[in-house]
Order: C-alpha cells, then structure tokens, then sequence
C-alpha cells in the first residue's frame, strides 16, 4: 500500500509540470501605420494597435541606427518632450506579458528649432538715476526661452556679451515684462534692447534710447537736495529763499505762506482733522516729477553737513552744507495746526520728512535739529532726486 501511495503523487507533480509548461505564446504583431509630427516644442508620435499587444516601446536615434529606448505606454501615441535638432528616427514595439514584437514599425521627423520674436519697450518713469525698462514676446520660440530680460550700455547696440549693465527678468510665456533699472548716471543717454535666450540661441529687440534726467539741485552727503522750496503741488518756487507754499502731513494740498490763507485749490478754511498714516505716501507726495520728500536718514544727513544762521535777499534762514555743495533753507515759520494761524515767520523754519516720528527738519537763529511735529501743522517742503 505505500508503494503505490508515492507513485500517486509523483505522476500528478509530472502531470502539473507539462501543464505549466505547454503554455502558447502570442508574439504580438508589428505596429503600423507609424507617425511622427512636431508640435511645439514637441515631437509626437501615433500608430495603429495591434492584437496581443499590451504595451508598446518607442525608440530614438539620430540616425537609421543604434536605437535607444525613450518610453513605454500601453496608449497608442507618445510625447517626445526633449527631441533633437534636426531629423529623429523614430522605431515602435509591441509588448505583452512574454515577448516584444519580432519587428517595429518607423517613422521620422525633422525637428526645427526657432528664436523667440520680442520687441523692446519704450523706457517709463525716468528720473535722474533710474528707469522702468522691458520687452514684450510675441513668440515664445522653440524650445520656450529659458532667459528674457534686458540690456543697456551707453554705447549703440548693447548685447548681453558687450554690456556689463543685464538684468535677468523671471517669467514666462508671450506679453509684457518690466523692471526697474537703478543706479544710473544723470544727464546720461542709454541703449536699450530686450533680449530672450533659448536652445537656438539669444534673440534681441529693436534698440531704443533714452535719456536719464538731469539733476538741478546740490550733492550734500550723496543726496541731490532741491534749490528751492516746493510752491504749488508739484512745482517749485522760483528763488532759493522764497517760502513756496506749507503742507500738513500726508496730505498734497499747498497753503499760502502769507497773508489771507489760500490753499492751491482755492479753498480758505483750515483743515484742522488730523491727516492719516505714519508714511507720507507717493501718492501725495507734493514735489515735482523726479523729486521726492526726504527720509528721516537724509534729514539727519543734512543735518550733519552743518549749517549757518544767515539772511539771503532779506531773508532768514540757514545754509547747509560747505564749500560750492550748500542749500538755502528759509526761516518761513508754519502755520498752526488747530487753527492755521502763521506763526514764528523769519524766526523759525519747519521741514517735513516722509516719516511721522522725528518727522522735521527745525532751525532758528541759533540751531537745527530734528523732532516729531504736530501732524496737522503746516510746513514746508524741500525735495531730493529720486
């Protein structure tokens, strides 16, 4: 009996090994009807499906040789995504579980590159050291630009090679891009050209030029100060020691400095609500184009240049600075903050800062020094370049 238990099993183990060895293979077909067409920046790849296929290999090479294998999807099309410049060979398997296809099925398609096509943009907001320069890309080329930005030199046709003054700007895609150049000289004319970098090369815009404004003020410690009070918003008085018009903190509207109260809209009363904001901002800043009101930095700054009690054309006030690099401010008094009434005329001077704390700049015959003003007072203001 146990003899014939063993040879039992052994027959079926035999039995299960010719099952599992006998099982058919089904090579999948060739792939046909192959295409390959660039799209974009792409190339893309299509054939038709074939029968005991479940997947397909695509592969490249640069020539009718030497295929390497670029991917694997179980769709009938694929995506090149990196393709190379010129002509790319193109060779399709079919897969399944067991086998790939005996033979693939070709295609091939000549891959172009291009520049990308921007133009340059007109430079906006220049002033005597800076300016709003860009472009504009129409075609972003193929591949995409990795780069865009501009350059500028004092020379004709600046280039990215040629010019120490390149500025990157991020982005991408087609439409417009700006950015704002410092550190310029005044009185200077500049080129300019947009330019955008991709795999085929570096493209540039049309060039334009133009020219940073000149500084008609006085250096004193690295600041251009104005020579002459603001008058009306944004305009200057014409003299070195006329008084301009006073202005309450944070706010754009000018005040006479003499006798009957006017402000610049024509207006008589006195505003005695307290203006808002703890920085004087751009938007009411009084001064001329290109001049803004001084920091509380470059207040102390002309504070440490050292000044002088003196009279000009009759009028008092201080001179700061020394040598040929000085500025006249006059001792024109304000007006008070409850009720607008003119106080302290030739014996005082008030200047504002942009800051609400230690905010003026105040001088009398016999110092200057910074502190914090009542906000609703009247003062006048002296500018610096942008």
């Amino acid at each position: 009996m146990k003899i014939k238990k063993v040879f039992i099993i052994t027959l079926a183990v035999f039995t299960s090994v010719l099952l599992t060895t006998c099982k058919k293979v089904e090579v999948p077909t060739q792939p046909t009807d192959v295409k390959a067409w660039q799209e974009g920046a792409s190339i893309v790849i299509s054939w038709k499906s074939v029968k005991h296929a479940t997947t397909y290999r695509i592969y490249r090479s640069d020539t009718e040789k030497d295929y390497i294998p670029i991917g694997t999807v179980s769709e009938t099309h694929f995506t090149d995504n990196t393709p190379l410049k010129g002509t790319n060979y193109y060779k399709v398997t079919a897969f399944n579980e067991d086998v790939e296809s005996l033979e693939g099925g070709y295609a091939t398609c000549n891959f172009t590159f291009s520049l990308s096509t921007l133009t340059t943009l007109q430079p906006t907001n220049v002033t005597f050291t800076s300016a709003t320069l860009g472009g504009n890309i129409s075609d972003v080329g193929t591949p995409p630009y990795t780069e865009r930005g501009v350059c500028w030199s004092t020379s004709i046709n600046p280039t990215i090679a040629n010019s120490n003054n390149k500025q990157p700007i991020h982005g991408s895609g087609m439409g417009e891009f700006k950015t704002n150049i410092t550190s310029l000289a005044e009185n200077t004319i500049y080129y300019v050209r947009a330019y955008a970098i991709n795999a085929e090369g570096i493209t540039y815009g049309d060039q334009v030029c133009f020219a940073t404004k000149e500084v008609k003020g006085v250096l004193i410690n690295g600041v251009y100060w104005a020579t002459s009070n603001v008058d009306m918003p944004g305009t200057f008085a014409a003299n070195p020691e006329d008084a301009g018009m006073f202005y309450q903190w944070n706010r754009k509207v000018g005040w006479s400095s003499t006798n009957p109260i006017v402000n610049s809209n024509g207006g008589s009363i006195w505003d005695s609500t307290i203006p808002l904001g703890t920085a004087w901002i751009n938007l009411n800043d009084p001064c001329p184009q290109g001049w803004r009101l001084p920091t509380r930095e470059e207040l102390s700054s002309l504070l440490s240049a050292g000044s002088n009690w003196t009279t000009v054309n009759g009028i008092n006030g201080h001179i700061f600075g020394s040598g040929n690099n000085t500025i006249f401010l006059s001792a024109a008094g304000y007006r008070l903050d409850h009720s607008g009434q003119l106080s302290n005329v030739s014996r005082y001077g008030f200047y504002w800062s942009s800051a609400q704390e230690d905010n003026t700049l105040l001088f009398n015959e016999i110092s200057a020094w910074r502190q914090t003003s009542t906000i609703r007072r009247g003062c006048s203001v002296r500018c610096v370049a942008e």
